[in-house]
């Protein structure tokens, strides 16, 4: 339930993210489901396309070994995540607020407006 106007202010400014095996890493240890909701919106990028002053172009790729990067829309990404954010009991989300600090143990933040 990402804000419309929110994708609109992005649409045509904002380029792809690189998600790493970090990242995905990340969405897995969280639950497996969510890194793999985030695989079926990305695009593998096996290579990248080189633009001299000349005006020649030479196409690069990342691994000779056909390995590729995943690349995801920032937008799509960001409002997945906050939506599934939004599904959980114990998150609430809170924008336009400064970081005081956070007590791990006791799983608390502190904001302020």
């Amino acid at each position: 339930m990402c804000l419309s106007e929110n994708k609109a202010k992005t649409r045509g400014r904002s380029i792809n993210l690189a998600i790493s095996e970090r990242g995905l890493a990340a969405l897995r240890n969280l639950d497996p489901d969510l890194e793999q909701q985030v695989l079926d919106r990305i695009i593998p990028m096996y290579g990248r396309m080189i633009h001299s002053p000349s005006g020649m172009q030479e196409s690069q790729a990342y691994s000779v070994f056909g390995q590729h990067i995943n690349s995801v829309s920032r937008t799509e990404l960001n409002c997945f995540l906050l939506d599934k954010a939004r599904e959980l009991p114990n998150v609430s989300l809170r924008f336009n607020h400064s970081f005081i600090s956070a007590d791990f143990d006791a799983r608390l933040v502190r904001l302020i407006d």
